[in-house]
């Protein structure tokens, strides 16, 4: 069972606490995998395992990494419940070779629990993508698909975006990516800077509704973590997390860094559940040293 070195001293704000109750289908962090060996997987995991949710071996890397390996790891991450799938564009590939079918049948044969489905690079006709969303659920994959095009100039409207969403996930996508690649700059919802366009995202929120908790929003840069998490809340769903970024990722969402913790700070001096000028009361002081004795 996990046990953090800080229980029972109160860290966390009252703002912050359903993140520590999530479960693994809420406020899910992927993380993209572009060149992670055995041990330095076995080091993840042992340190941040509870912190992750997918893992997706980005683009065509599983298909240049030794399969002996590939197949570690993805007894590693099954071991630990953790969702496994390649990257969209690696399908991509197999759909213009004419192999989508038995790409799907050698990718649970490998022994990834899902699929991602894009069209970043090509351009999938509606009727294409509905019956690859249907072939993954055949093979018993679970799928999810990725909304956005690779090419900064090629960027969907934002109603074509909302609409791919809901369409998607009416046909049987579990969850849908929005794309931001992993420089989170000039795709999706993401200008040139690397900042959040309103317009898209406030369009994308308020067509998904409810089902916001089934869109994975890339965000490979801090600042569009913290913007997220403001927008949305601790339990946003976050892709395209390096491996090197979990636990910074994690302090984010339970405002335990500076980006997140001086709105809580500042929230709490106005709402006067905390004084600055206040003496801290001798009982706390006193439940401080029961701790250290025990």
């Amino acid at each position: 069972m996990f046990k953090s070195a800080w229980d029972g001293i109160h860290i966390i704000s009252d703002s912050m606490k359903e993140r520590v109750e999530r479960s693994k289908n809420v406020g899910m962090t992927m993380v993209i995998d572009t060149c992670v060996g055995l041990q330095m997987l076995r080091d993840l995991l042992q340190i941040s395992n509870k912190y992750i949710d997918h893992w997706k071996c980005s683009y065509g890397v599983s298909a240049v990494m030794p399969s002996n390996i590939l197949h570690q790891k993805l007894e590693m991450l099954n071991e630990h419940n953790i969702n496994t799938y390649p990257g969209g564009t690696l399908l991509e590939a197999a759909i213009i070779q004419k192999n989508c079918q038995s790409y799907m049948v050698r990718a649970k044969e490998i022994g990834f629990h899902s699929v991602e489905i894009s069209d970043g690079t090509i351009t999938l006709p509606s009727a294409r993508r509905r019956n690859t969303i249907l072939c993954a659920l055949e093979n018993g994959l679970t799928p999810i698909t990725e909304v956005g095009k690779k090419d900064p100039l090629k960027q969907p409207s934002p109603n074509e975006l909302a609409d791919q969403i809901l369409q998607d996930l009416y046909w049987g996508a579990e969850y849908v990516v929005v794309d931001a690649r992993e420089s989170g700059y000039g795709i999706g919802i993401f200008d040139e800077k690397g900042d959040l366009k309103m317009d898209v995202f406030s369009k994308l929120l308020s067509s998904a509704g409810k089902k916001v908790e089934k869109i994975i929003w890339e965000a490979p840069q801090k600042k569009q973590q913290v913007a997220l998490i403001k927008h949305i809340g601790p339990n946003v769903n976050l892709g395209n997390v390096n491996p090197m970024d979990i636990l910074s990722l994690e302090s984010l969402r339970l405002g335990l860094q500076y980006e997140t913790l001086r709105d809580i700070a500042d929230e709490s001096a106005k709402s006067g559940r905390w004084d600055p000028e206040a003496i801290e009361a001798i009982d706390k002081i006193e439940n401080c040293s029961n701790i250290r004795k025990k």
